[in-house]
């Protein structure tokens, strides 16, 4: 038995892990007699104890529910009452074996995980003496099967212990059922509480979760008797399903090779705002060439100045460029910070660009009146643009 026990409490433990042939043998021990005497004396003056041993679930419902019965208002009081090591009624129905007794009793709201002084509780009782039914009705009533007692035993190594081997293979199987219930809860809250996930999930990843876990919960429900097998099988297939999302879920995220709807549409935008930045510059060169015409230049002189605007709009360009990078750098949304930049661009270019053709107009046919002048002067501009432009690019 039990030689761990500490002697003052060792005969009531071995009430309950002893066999009757054992019991027998360890009369010799006078302070045990004296002990279990005290033991029977406290159990004849219970009134619940014999329907509990018999399995009279009537005979206890009268007593808790009838008020016109002696014992009603003591009926919880009787229920809960406990040895020198802590058991109560709930351990003599267990010991017995009725397990009607228990599922009856716990209606009345009493905890069946209450354990003894020795950490033992109505399952290690009920596996110890191999009373499967009550193991059974245990396990539907949702008792923890982990709980352990002070020798770090689960219910499954006390029936293991007492060679209980019915027992054991019964606690195995509910410990699968329990592993994949218990995987199925973790992975909806994570689910349903992504602050408590490893990162971001994507509403499709998140359909697929709860849809695995709604099956496997199905499956749950219409095999209540599948193997030990099967359990382990339907928990490694949630386990492939869930392990790669999660994995995605904690790594950082390289950049996704196919568009989005979302890139799409900025890439669209992208596309429209480059061709009128193009159009803006194509656009300043034609003005530019209209203003020489109207001012009466040749067309040799005109393809010089058209090309010499073009220059100076790009090199207008690349001020505004540098200019929007200070401004922008406050922004947090990239394409937004795109989008502003390339507007700055076309809106600069188009500015700069026009004043810059009004003041070569000015300049053609107001101020001078030798043409070759007016023409390096132009070249003049440019190249003072060009050097400008490095000026800010460094």
């Amino acid at each position: 038995m039990e030689s761990e026990i500490p002697p003052e409490s060792e005969s009531s433990e071995k009430l309950i892990f002893s066999s009757p042939q054992e019991e027998e043998e360890e009369e010799d021990d006078s302070e045990e007699e004296e002990e279990s005497k005290e033991a029977e004396e406290t159990a004849t003056i219970n009134p619940l104890l014999p329907p509990a041993l018999t399995g009279d679930v009537e005979g206890l419902q009268k007593i808790f529910e009838d008020p016109e019965n002696s014992h009603h208002e003591q009926a919880m009081q009787l229920l809960l009452e406990e040895d020198i090591v802590g058991r109560n009624l709930l351990y003599a129905a267990c010991m017995a074996g009725q397990s009607d007794v228990i599922r009856a009793l716990a209606k009345y709201g009493v905890n069946l995980n209450e354990k003894t002084t020795r950490g033992y509780t109505l399952l290690h009782c009920a596996a110890a003496w191999g009373r499967l039914e009550t193991l059974k009705a245990l396990v539907e009533l949702d008792v923890d099967i982990e709980a352990l007692n002070f020798r770090k035993e689960r219910a499954r190594d006390v029936a293991a212990r007492y060679s209980q081997t019915e027992c054991v293979e019964f606690l195995d199987w509910a410990e699968a059922r329990l592993a994949l219930k218990k995987y199925i809860a973790k992975v909806s809250a994570t689910v349903t509480d992504t602050e408590k996930g490893p990162g971001k999930l994507y509403k499709e990843d998140k359909n697929i979760l709860l849809s695995a876990c709604r099956v496997k919960n199905e499956w749950l429900e219409t095999h209540l008797e599948a193997s030990i097998n099967e359990l382990f099988e339907q928990k490694q297939q949630l386990e492939d399903i869930v392990t790669p999302i999660f994995t995605k879920m904690a790594t950082p995220h390289a950049p996704s090779r196919l568009p989005s709807s979302k890139n799409i549409k900025f890439f669209t935008l992208l596309l429209f705002f480059t061709f009128n930045y193009i159009y803006g510059c194509f656009g300043c060169g034609l003005l530019y060439t209209q203003e020489c015409v109207l001012a009466g230049i040749s067309k040799m002189y005109t393809d010089i100045i058209r090309g010499e605007s073009m220059i100076i709009c790009g090199f207008t360009s690349i001020f505004f460029a540098i200019f929007k990078t200070g401004i922008l750098q406050m922004s947090n949304f990239r394409e937004l910070h795109v989008i502003m930049g390339l507007t700055l661009d076309i809106l600069g270019s188009i500015a700069c660009g026009y004043w810059c053709a009004r003041i070569i107009q000015f300049i053609l046919t107001d101020l001078f009146s030798n043409t070759l002048t007016n023409i390096i002067f132009c070249i003049s501009m440019v190249y003072m643009t060009f050097y400008i432009g490095l000026l800010l690019l460094c």
